[in-house]
């Protein structure tokens, strides 16, 4: 402690305050010192007219307030761990958002580190072909092939042609899973020999970010289920285009924890079914069924026969939500609406909430600023990707600022890593055949947001460290230039050389 002290230039230690909102002194037990955290969570949740709220209101409080309270002390601390309990309703996991926090900042949660962590490719000298995760799957992973058990200490750069610096191939057939080699040879070689890095895999960037770690640790925590389950209905109710409020009442149901039926006359309550106030269940083979899970299934599946009072297969979310009132009326009350009275009701919210979501979408402003052609010469560029094709099209347009073609130029290549390579990729090509041609430009446009933010702030996008490593080689042999962002409606011609480009057989260039 003492040594630590002298290095960082402490002289005199703190008492129990605190500093930045976190205590100074972490001494004695874990749970009475952050007891604080809890004490502040409930008088912050105590303090709620919680009365007054409907259970969407509630999410929305719990999940924008009282979550947010200790993230900053759980991005400092491991918390101790306290009661479990399961989730399902979109509130966070506390202990695992916890890691995720830690994970930011050290790499004291190790196991979920080393779950997305994932090796890019330098110069290949570190990387274990058969034990590193290097390969960019589903999941990170090393390689698979049967020359697993032929060279167990094969590494990566044994892989790669040192002369021309690209993938060897035949070194590849020889040693590779067939499925695994079109993944190789997609991965960008350094020309330089860099040295290898490791990167997120989760984020698009390669940079870890708490969002995609909680979501890989909430994955590794899951536990595993056999036999049929009801966690698919419960998550369908919140794909329902209704208010909050109604996805919680159908989470309820298809977790079985609304108080009807049965828990209701165990309490006392007489219950009557519902179902057939307005719908007529004699049929069996037709809504509502016997089961509740079938009819759960009919709701959130495209259920289109015909039904009574004019309703629609939309409408029944609605219907049975109004239903629901008006039997807790007719319970507690004593107040019974009719029938028809009921339906309209219904039909009337769901048209006037449908009209405001509609409102609320074109009166929305866009963030995409209108864009003004201006009198330049400019060179615009795109990438055409496709999962399931072997191959990636790449395409530029350099023209005038009347859009009079100059020249252009399409090419197919192997099968990027992912849809912003190939945009990276189209541009350093636009790039290279812009300086072998001796032509001037100072100005050149992408449809992409990501490419621009990339080329601006090259660090923070580690895993496409490599092509980035000859952007700055190509720009520095050209004259001082521009990436400017446009609309997608305004790259039409590239996106079109770069789509048609898949299909073809060499690179081809057009002077017009």
């Amino acid at each position: 402690m003492d040594k630590v002290k002298s290095v960082i230039g402490i002289s005199t230690e703190a008492g129990m305050g605190s500093y930045l909102g976190n205590l100074e002194n972490l001494g004695g037990s874990r749970v009475q010192v952050f007891g604080y955290v809890r004490d502040r969570l409930k008088d912050r949740v105590n303090g709620w007219t919680t009365k007054f709220l409907s259970k969407g209101g509630k999410e929305v409080l719990l999940n924008s307030v009282a979550l947010a309270l200790p993230t900053h002390v759980m991005s400092c601390f491991k918390l101790p761990q306290g009661d479990k309990s399961e989730g399902g309703v979109g509130f966070r996991d506390l202990e695992t958002f916890n890691d995720a926090l830690l994970a930011k900042h050290i790499y004291s949660t190790k196991i979920l580190v080393e779950k997305g962590a994932r090796w890019t490719i330098g110069s290949g000298f570190n990387i274990s072909v058969w034990r590193d995760p290097w390969i960019p799957d589903q999941h990170p992973r090393p390689a698979n092939g049967r020359g697993r058990q032929l060279l167990p200490s094969l590494m990566v750069n044994h892989l790669i042609n040192p002369r021309i610096k690209e993938w060897h191939l035949p070194i590849l057939q020889e040693f590779m899973d067939p499925a695994d080699i079109q993944t190789i040879q997609s991965l960008p070689v350094s020309k330089s020999f860099k040295p290898d890095q490791l990167v997120w895999h989760y984020t698009q960037s390669g940079r870890y970010s708490v969002k995609s770690g909680y979501k890989v640790a909430l994955a590794m925590k899951a536990d595993i289920e056999f036999g049929p389950n009801c966690n698919n209905l419960k998550a369908q109710a919140w794909d329902l285009p209704v208010p909050p409020k109604i996805k919680h009442f159908f989470w309820q149901i298809a977790s079985g924890s609304l108080p009807v039926t049965v828990r209701l006359a165990s309490m006392g309550v007489n219950c009557n079914t519902v179902w057939e106030r307005v719908f007529n269940g004699s049929c069996k083979n037709k809504f509502p069924f016997g089961s509740i899970y079938s009819n759960l299934d009919f709701i959130y599946g495209k259920g289109s026969g015909p039904m009574a009072f004019g309703t629609t297969h939309s409408s029944i979310p609605w219907l049975l939500w109004f239903l629901w009132k008006d039997r807790n009326k007719k319970v507690f009350q004593g107040l019974q609406s009719k029938s028809i009275d009921i339906i309209n009701q219904a039909l009337r919210e769901q048209l006037w909430w449908t009209e405001a979501q509609i409102a609320a979408r074109v009166g929305s402003v866009s963030t995409e600023s209108l864009h003004i052609p201006e009198m330049i010469i400019h060179c615009q560029v795109d990438g055409s990707w496709k999962v399931m094709e072997p191959n990636s099209g790449l395409g530029w347009w350099y023209g005038d600022g009347e859009n009079q073609t100059i020249v252009m130029g399409a090419i197919c290549q192997r099968h990027s890593s992912s849809p912003l390579h190939s945009e990276l990729e189209a541009l350093l090509w636009a790039m290279e055949c812009i300086l072998s041609r001796g032509i001037d430009c100072r100005r050149f446009e992408t449809d992409s947001a990501e490419l621009l933010a990339m080329v601006q702030d090259p660090k923070e996008w580690p895993v496409f460290s490599t092509l980035l490593d000859e952007f700055q080689v190509l720009s520095a042999s050209l004259p001082p230039f521009t990436l400017s962002k446009i609309p997608r409606t305004s790259n039409v011609k590239a996106d079109c050389l770069a789509r048609s480009s898949r299909k073809l057989v060499s690179e081809t260039i057009f002077d017009i």
